[in-house]
């Protein structure tokens, strides 16, 4: 079945083409001797029609049977003669695959804060640490939130730059460019982050 956005011929070849179609079905149906020939213009006509790279899907569709019936049918009957009616259809063209648009999952200013926030007492946790340990529970929590966020599509770069001890969130494009630029470069970074990207995979490795 066409789709809304996709092409359709102009109505007088549309009507053209359904009218030479029921024309050769009904002297088939009664094998009437001009089936043939009438077979011979509806065939002619969707020849030159898929010449013009008009899909047999959406000819046969105009002409009520399937794809594989109109094939049939050229094969039987087609001639290869011109077609007038087809001078009057544009060449087709394929409408453009529209992508599903993507929107990405950001956070915001109030879960990049808590992460924020947590990041340094959590760098300082150590596998020896009490379970009471203010660090410990820093590091789990922050842990959570990480693996959470995550999981709902938020890129690991995002909760990485979410460390870092910024000011403004999100952190503007100018100056996150200038503050990787420094790293790059092995120069101070003026927002360093607490945890890098690798430091919060394995952090959620280790308790997945």
């Amino acid at each position: 079945m066409s789709t809304p956005d996709a092409p359709q011929l102009p109505e007088q070849v549309r009507e053209s083409l359904a009218a030479a179609y029921t024309r050769y079905a009904e002297a088939a149906a009664s094998r009437r001797p001009e089936r043939r020939a009438l077979g011979a213009e509806a065939a002619d006509l969707v020849a030159a029609l898929r010449v013009k790279g008009w899909p047999a899907t959406h000819l046969a569709e105009i002409c009520g049977v399937s794809s594989e019936r109109l094939r049939q049918i050229g094969k039987q009957y087609a001639t290869g003669a011109a077609s007038q009616v087809a001078e009057d259809a544009p060449q087709y063209s394929a409408p453009a695959r529209r992508r599903p648009r993507t929107v990405r999952p950001h956070l915001t200013r109030e879960e990049a804060a808590a992460i924020r926030e947590l990041a340094p007492d959590a760098a300082r946790n150590a596998g020896s640490l009490p379970q009471d340990s203010p660090y410990r529970l820093a590091s789990d929590r922050l842990t959570s939130l990480v693996r959470g966020h995550h999981g709902r599509g938020v890129i690991w770069a995002e909760l990485s730059d979410a460390t870092r001890p910024w000011e403004q969130w999100p952190i503007p494009p100018e100056t996150l460019e200038a503050v990787r630029e420094a790293e790059r470069a092995g120069e101070p970074s003026p927002l360093p982050p607490v945890l890098r990207i690798s430091g919060l995979r394995q952090r959620v490795a280790r308790h997945s």
